[in-house]
């Protein structure tokens, strides 16, 4: 039995984002429009995801996680930036 798809209200889900079977988004998330998030990923809450960012199926991100933000690195000359979050993590 596959577990439904949940959005706790305080959260935003921008439009253009890709939310699968079984995800829960927590409170106070929010998911950018580039986001691709898989089945039954956990937003435990206060998650932000950003950019370019595919999160793979059974992934568990805490509290507090920002996720895909622009690199901190001064060496960055800028571009398309990608993260990609494989599957069962935590």
């Amino acid at each position: 039995m596959k577990i439904k798809t949940s959005i706790h209200a305080s959260s935003i889900v921008e439009e253009g984002a890709q939310i699968g079977q079984g995800a829960r988004i927590g409170p106070f998330c929010h998911v950018g429009a580039d986001v691709v998030i898989g089945d039954d990923v956990e937003l435990v809450s206060h998650v932000s995801v950003m950019g370019a960012t595919s999160i793979g199926a059974s992934t568990k991100v805490y509290p507090m996680a920002t996720l895909g933000a622009p690199p901190q690195n001064t060496k960055h000359k800028g571009g398309r930036t990608t993260l990609v979050i494989g599957r069962n993590c935590t």
